[in-house]
């Protein structure tokens, strides 16, 4: 009917990692990175890997649906691992809490209770060096008070440099930005931060501007920049916990403990869309598709459920449900008008409801309650680990142009259907609603 939801066709893989690699619950969705490729960086909050996939022949296989044989993920083929010896130390036996990568996918770093570790990937020791990469790690050690068993730690890589990053310290309300290995600058925080994310403004405010950092604090996003002393800005969004945020194209998006997921609009700091809803609980992760503008992905480290969701597409369909409103509004004065003669019986506007789970693109539940998630660079497609320790891969094809023809043509069957069944009816005007 006119005003669904375009739904985004989805082909799922799924594979087992092995080798007792089982990730903790509770890691926000940090404990995997996709890094370019089939190839993924994950941990089981004691060792990293470096895990290399093939989905095989993609065409021959059938999308995502609710009931049937492709209601079931596809089997992933050649799965192989690779244990990265320089994030994990055998003797403090550190708890990694999380994972990012560099803006080429060049470096990788992991955050443990003690330090940050960084060093250079495989893959582009094969494409630019001889293999010997003994000079391409780095080491940030955290301050002294951040130095805890019981301080947990995120860090983000700056999307526009690959000598800077960012990190907060959960427990301990501290913000902290590194450039070339060394903390320049420290912040204190008025609530604990649950989560972090790089805000680049070149889509808003023209080429060259500087990044941002937006926190996720409470119920709160401050938004920081390493220049100043104090926060840019800093708002509450929605009444309960926020656990996940994240940025693409200038926009922020923030999920929490109600199941909303609210995009933030940089230029007035203010919600612009609000996907009521999203998970049937809270939600841990959400992230933002590099390649398309609006699709972004919502899970939950609390149930296994995941769901795609078009927000640019749903603002543009609330944009016209106000015209057509407007629209019909007017009608009805006229009518109104012309029928004062009569009984003056006449339709009410029908009020639109909000977008909620139901108007997601796709809706798919996994064997376990998810402890990652990521887009791949330059893609829409998604890759997530679950509990389990099991990968999957969700490919999204973006085939929006196609779904709104094919939309269409069955809006005029349907409507030229209707018109012969009127046109055939005894009496057209006390024909059914669906046959006028």
């Amino acid at each position: 009917p006119e005003g669904s939801p375009i739904v985004r066709p989805m082909k799922i893989f799924r594979g087992v990692v092995g080798d007792g690699v089982q990730p903790m619950c509770g890691m926000d969705g940090d404990a995997l990175v996709a890094v370019g490729g089939n190839t993924v960086c994950l941990t089981d909050s004691s060792s990293v890997y470096l895990c290399d996939f093939s989905l095989g022949d993609t065409s021959v296989v059938g999308s995502y649906s609710s009931s049937g044989n492709n209601a079931y993920p596809h089997p992933m083929e050649n799965i192989s691992v690779q244990r990265l010896d320089k994030h994990s130390d055998e003797h403090k036996k550190c708890r990694i809490f999380s994972l990012s990568s560099s803006h080429d996918n060049t470096m990788l770093f992991s955050a443990d209770q003690y330090r940050i570790v960084g060093s250079k990937l495989p893959q582009s020791d094969n494409n630019n060096n001889s293999g010997d990469d003994s000079g391409d790690t780095v080491v940030v050690e955290y301050p002294t008070q951040s130095q805890s068993t019981h301080v947990r730690h995120v860090v983000r890589c700056d999307p526009t440099s690959t000598n800077q990053l960012a990190f907060v310290g959960k427990e301990n309300k501290s913000l902290h930005f590194v450039t070339d290995g060394r903390i320049v600058n420290s912040y204190s925080l008025v609530n604990n931060p649950i989560a972090l994310t790089y805000v680049t403004l070149d889509d808003v405010n023209g080429e060259g501007s500087s990044p941002l950092v937006a926190v996720a604090e409470a119920n709160q996003v401050s938004i920081w920049d390493h220049r100043s002393r104090r926060p840019v800005i800093r708002e509450s969004y929605g009444g309960s916990m926020l656990y996940t945020v994240d940025s693409q194209f200038g926009y922020v998006t923030c999920g929490g403990m109600d199941g909303c997921v609210r995009v933030i609009d940089p230029r007035t700091w203010h919600v612009c869309h609000t996907w009521r809803n999203a998970l049937r609980a809270t939600v841990s992760m959400v992230r933002m598709s590099p390649q398309t503008k609006g699709v972004c992905v919502a899970a939950s480290g609390v149930m296994s459920e995941i769901a795609v969701h078009n927000w640019e597409s749903a603002m543009e369909k609330v944009k016209q449900s106000a015209r057509r409103k407007k629209q019909l509004r007017k009608a009805q004065k006229q009518q109104t008008k012309q029928n004062k003669s009569t009984d003056g019986q006449t339709t009410t506007a029908t009020e639109e409801k909000g977008f909620s789970r139901f108007d997601s693109d796709t809706i798919f539940r996994a064997d376990k309650r998810w402890a990652g998630l990521s887009f791949f660079p330059s893609s829409d497609d998604v890759v997530g680990m679950t509990t389990s320790g099991c990968v999957y891969y969700l490919q999204l094809t973006n085939v929006n142009e196609q779904t709104e023809a094919g939309s269409s043509s069955k809006r005029r069957a349907s409507d030229e259907n209707a018109n012969t069944a009127s046109s055939d009816h005894p009496n057209p005007s006390k024909a059914p609603k669906g046959m006028k």
